[in-house]
């Protein structure tokens, strides 16, 4: 498991929890993507944000409690979904990231400097998400 579990306090018997945040503005992505994720992986808990307004604040409270952050770049708000991954890396958070988008991919070097990974819209949403749990659990 990542250092960035959080143990459930008082019960050292029980599994770590998962958790992945999630910043997408489709709302039906949104919830689909969360409903399989928990189906997938008991031990989830998915944060969503339909918007950028609030994550960066969640962020800076529970960064090292994260395990995977699942970004599209394309949402409203005051920054984007790769501001949103520089903000991450630039308070030292080491979690796995995933940005997404239907629209242009972020450059090489962004997907380096970032250490992220990319995953091209429409996606195959199990075989996406399996990918996705895969990176959360190195």
């Amino acid at each position: 498991m990542m250092e960035n579990l959080v143990a459930h306090p008082g019960h050292p018997e029980r599994k770590m929890a998962l958790n992945i945040v999630h910043l997408e503005d489709e709302n039906d992505l949104l919830e689909g993507m969360r409903f399989v994720l928990e189906e997938l992986e008991p031990d989830a808990q998915v944060t969503p944000f339909a918007k950028s307004d609030d994550i960066l604040d969640y962020i800076d409270a529970h960064c090292n409690e994260v395990a995977l952050f699942i970004l599209d770049i394309r949402v409203p708000g005051p920054v984007n979904g790769l501001d949103v991954a520089r903000h991450i890396r630039k308070i030292g958070c080491r979690a796995a990231i995933v940005v997404t988008s239907a629209y242009e991919p972020p450059s090489a070097q962004v997907i380096q400097e970032l250490g992220i990974h990319y995953f091209r819209k429409p996606w195959d949403l199990p075989d996406t998400i399996l990918k996705m749990l895969a990176l959360a659990k190195k």
